[in-house]
Formats: C-alpha cells, structure tokens, sequence
C-alpha cells in the first residue's frame, strides 16, 4: 500500500475500511462453486477473527498495553489466507 506524505492526502482509516467492504461486497455478484463459497467463507471468518485481534492489539497499543503490534496481526494473517490459497490453487 502506497504511504502518503502529505497529511491532506491521507485516505481516512475508515474511509479505507469501508472501501475493502466494498470489494468485499462487489465479490457477492461473482457465482463460484460451492466449495469455493465454503472457502470464502472459512476466509471470511478468519479475517473477522483476525480483526477483532487488530482492534484489539490497537487498543492495547493506544492504551501503552503490551501486546502484539496490529501490523504484525495483519502480515500473519495476509500470509495464512496467501498460503491457504496456493496450496488450493496447488491442489487444482
């Protein structure tokens, strides 16, 4: 992801949540397999579980809290999901 030096070019962090809904919500018209849905869905849940560590890891940090860093919990996670899908796509 692109960094933004100017502080009146930053994308809003919300703003940007939003946006990976809105991927997120335009995957919905793709018609895939069923199997392929259960593992949307097992990534689904994965990454929600994986947010909630986030939030979490972010609060701890705001708060001066031990704990992982949230950028460290997002990285795990991209490389599971990334990791699932090739040995899926190995698997084909």
């Amino acid at each position: 992801m692109r960094h933004f030096e100017d502080p009146d070019s930053q994308l809003d962090k919300v703003d940007l949540v939003a946006m990976l809904l809105d991927v997120l919500q335009a995957t919905e018209n793709d018609v895939t397999s069923a199997e392929a849905e259960y593992e949307y869905i097992h990534a689904l849940d994965l990454t929600a579980d994986a947010l909630v560590r986030v939030a979490e890891a972010k609060r701890y940090m705001l708060e001066g809290l031990p704990g992982d860093h949230p950028g460290d919990v997002l990285k795990r996670h991209i490389q599971t999901l990334r990791l699932r899908s090739h040995k899926r796509q190995k698997e084909a």
